[in-house]
């Protein structure tokens, strides 16, 4: 029985055997076969994780899907982490900027909670992908007490194109003497409690990020540290020395392996602590930022990793700036 085409026939004839039952071009094979997925952007690997494409981006660009579609697409989104507050006797730590992970297989819990899961199940098609990168914040400085935490939120990320906009929000800022920390993908921690009510800890972003830690008692006399993507930030512990206490730890991040190995990223920053206390409060794992003591002053969040900066203090006036996010895309070539 004959078989006869269905469609539009499209290219240069290339004739086969008569056993073939007809005659094709090679676009014809692509037509029905359908065509090979190609897509470009950002920084490309293909050797550093074996059977996989990764488009890096440190910065905002685009992502372009030539051709094809595939649903095997990973991504990790890490926005901007926020900046340190910077007065008192210790202020709060900026929280990790959001983390989102995508994937077509479960991969347990999702940043932020044990609630949810990052698996994701689209199929990404033909088109043009705008990447936006955040940049991470500056902390507060002694010039003008500020600017307040909100405004010391880290930059948000995204990709956005023809199926969805998948958008990380940035780290919250670390709370100035008496102020809270702002809320963020992860929430910045709280400044020293100089007063009644206690500064609040900035809340985090349901699957993004934890919250930072508070100081609840005005004798503590120090910061609280930022969220980070896997645990929140730490409260200012109350007096092991007669007069102050120890400055909170900033949350810890969360590793990931899209680029073929490990790397943890959106860890939160430190608090700052009392300039008598003997050690200062590290940031989180994952690029948080130190908090200040007396000589030594607050750092910054890690670049590209969506770290919170350390939260300042009176003899260093100056809270860490936070860290900058990435943007990776990457999917199976066979």
């Amino acid at each position: 029985m004959s078989q006869d085409w269905v469609g539009q026939r499209i290219g240069g004839p290339s004739v086969m055997s008569r056993a073939s039952g007809g005659v094709f071009s090679n676009e014809d094979v692509m037509y029905l076969n359908g065509m090979p997925f190609s897509a470009s952007g950002g920084t490309e690997d293909t050797s550093s994780r074996p059977g996989f494409k990764i488009h890096t981006f440190t910065g905002s660009g685009t992502f372009t899907i030539n051709s094809g579609s595939n649903s095997g697409v990973e991504y990790l989104v890490i926005a901007g982490g926020g900046g340190g507050g910077g007065d008192g006797h210790g202020s709060g730590g900026g929280g990790a900027g959001g983390m989102l992970i995508g994937s077509p297989s479960p991969i347990g819990p999702a940043a932020g909670g044990p609630s949810g899961s990052n698996a994701g199940d689209q199929t990404w098609g033909a088109g043009t992908y705008t990447v936006t990168v955040g940049g991470g914040t500056a902390g507060a400085s002694p010039s003008n007490d500020g600017p307040p935490a909100i405004d010391r939120r880290g930059g948000n990320s995204s990709i956005a194109g023809p199926i969805t906009t998948i958008l990380a929000y940035g780290g919250g800022g670390g709370g100035n003497v008496s102020e809270g920390g702002a809320p963020g993908g992860s929430g910045g921690g709280g400044g020293q409690a100089a007063e009644s009510p206690a500064p609040q800890a900035g809340i985090g972003t349901a699957t993004q990020g934890y919250p930072g830690g508070y100081d609840s008692q005005p004798q503590v006399e120090a910061g609280s540290g930022g969220g980070g993507a896997s645990a929140a930030g730490q409260d200012a512990q109350p007096a092991p020395h007669p007069a102050y206490g120890a400055a909170g730890t900033g949350g810890n991040g969360r590793a990931t392996s899209i680029t073929g190995s490990s790397v943890t990223r959106c860890g939160g920053g430190g608090g700052g602590c009392h300039p008598g206390f003997p050690s200062v409060a590290p940031g989180g794992s994952g690029g948080g930022g130190t908090g200040a003591k007396d000589d030594t002053a607050a750092t910054n969040g890690t670049a590209n990793t969506g770290g919170g900066g350390g939260g300042g203090q009176s003899a260093q006036q100056v809270g860490g700036n936070g860290g900058s996010g990435i943007v990776v895309i990457a999917y199976p070539t066979s």
